[in-house]
């Protein structure tokens, strides 16, 4: 998850409309959080499910809330959220409350990336994702952890491996890239320098798959000296 900046305007079917999933919502969504699922990072081309972080079946009031809206993968994410009800909480009227206890973190926080943790490690041929809340008193982050180590690290079906694949993949371009430019610094190739700092610092944007993930990854190989220039301050 990274932060992102929502649109506060709601789109104006959720104002005028009985649906949460009009092309207005969609089309914001999608520009709002890159083109990304809100809970791996990958890219979604467009093709995505609006999932509501507090589902609409425990929270039948937020069913057309903005800020409950956030663009997902469907089989692979969306489909593969824990579901909390089974641990057996009651809610109004007898339903299953399908929320954790403290709730879990809105990726729109400006505080996400400072209370969540995430980091990975790389194996011959997988990588194991991490996710742990900063504090551990921190119950949303410690919900959301858990999530989000079930969605990356669970291979009782294929969703996993595939994020997993993914990330490795991006990461493997990222880290060649970064070495493009350390080489160039060392060598005082400036104009190399400099066309290779571009592309890397577009790799790592927001805007670019598995950023979050990626920055925590590398940000210990960045020299002091290259860390504004290369966005790492």
């Amino acid at each position: 998850m990274i932060r992102v900046t929502r649109s506060p305007e709601p789109p104006q079917s959720l104002r005028t409309t009985r649906s949460y999933s009009g092309k207005d919502v969609r089309d914001r969504l999608d520009r709002d959080f890159f083109g990304k699922c809100y809970l791996c990072e990958g890219a979604t081309g467009g093709n995505f499910q609006i999932d509501h972080l507090r589902p609409k079946e425990s929270f039948p009031d937020l069913v057309q809330d903005w800020a409950n809206l956030f663009p997902a993968h469907g089989d692979s994410c969306n489909q593969r959220r824990i579901q909390w009800g089974k641990r057996g909480v009651s809610g109004p009227q007898g339903r299953l409350r399908n929320w954790p206890e403290g709730g879990l973190l809105d990726c729109t926080r400006d505080d996400i990336e400072a209370r969540l943790l995430q980091w990975f490690e790389i194996a011959i041929n997988d990588i194991q994702v991490h996710f742990e809340p900063r504090v551990a008193s921190d119950t949303p982050a410690r919900n959301t952890a858990e999530e989000l180590d079930y969605i990356h690290n669970d291979d009782s079906k294929s969703g996993a491996r595939v994020i997993r694949n993914a990330i490795r993949y991006q990461f493997d371009i990222v880290q060649r890239k970064l070495n493009e430019v350390m080489r160039a610094h060392i060598d005082g190739r400036q104009d190399d320098f400099i066309r290779a700092s571009a592309q890397f610092k577009n790799l790592v944007a927001k805007k670019a798959p598995y950023s979050a993930l990626i920055r925590a990854a590398i940000h210990e190989q960045i020299p002091d000296k290259l860390r504004h220039w290369l966005g790492f301050i």
